[in-house]
């Protein structure tokens, strides 16, 4: 059973990185989305997105991200992603660059280069990301990146965001 079919549970000082999930459903990319058919591929192009805009995901990230892009091989996780940048994409890279350019700006680009550490839980059908309240960055949110994307038929995940007061992000859960 690999990571997608089972439940995970991990932390990753990345976690800003599943806020390109929202650049990737932007409504001006549909025609782009409807061109991802092969298995895994939204997994594959939020790699190469992020990869592109120079957002190396940790080790712990990394192994999450090659299990979700059915990345096979004796490499380490981090290799194996590099190597998924060196692959011909399937689909037009270029219609997302314009779209990040256009609709994330320079101040929320750099927002989304820092750390922001996170846990994150997935199981087959979910994706939840708990970051600290105290992170919430007024770029991101300005670019509508830190929102719920929810459901994205492209991922086959409900993707949800959760605030979470003092280091509950660190416990995966809500404060009382």
């Amino acid at each position: 059973m690999t990571a997608t079919q089972a439940e995970v549970d991990f932390h990753t000082g990345r976690g800003g990185l599943f806020f390109l999930l929202n650049v990737l459903n932007h409504p001006g990319l549909r025609a782009w989305r409807g061109t991802l058919h092969e298995p895994h591929a939204g997994w594959r192009e939020l790699v190469r997105l992020a990869l592109r805009l120079e957002l190396a995901p940790d080790a712990p990230l990394a192994g999450f991200l090659a299990e979700a892009c059915a990345l096979e091989g004796e490499q380490d996780p981090v290799a194996k992603l590099a190597g998924l940048a060196k692959l011909p994409a399937r689909a037009d890279p270029v219609a997302v660059d314009r779209a990040v350019l256009r609709h994330v700006g320079d101040a929320a680009l750099r927002a989304l280069r820092a750390e922001r550490p996170a846990r994150v839980r997935a199981s087959p059908s979910h994706v939840d990301v708990h970051l600290r309240l105290a992170e919430v960055d007024l770029e991101l949110r300005r670019g509508g990146l830190d929102l719920d994307p929810g459901w994205l038929p492209w991922l086959g995940r409900v993707v949800r965001f959760h605030y979470d007061r003092s280091d509950a992000a660190d416990r995966g859960g809500s404060s009382p």
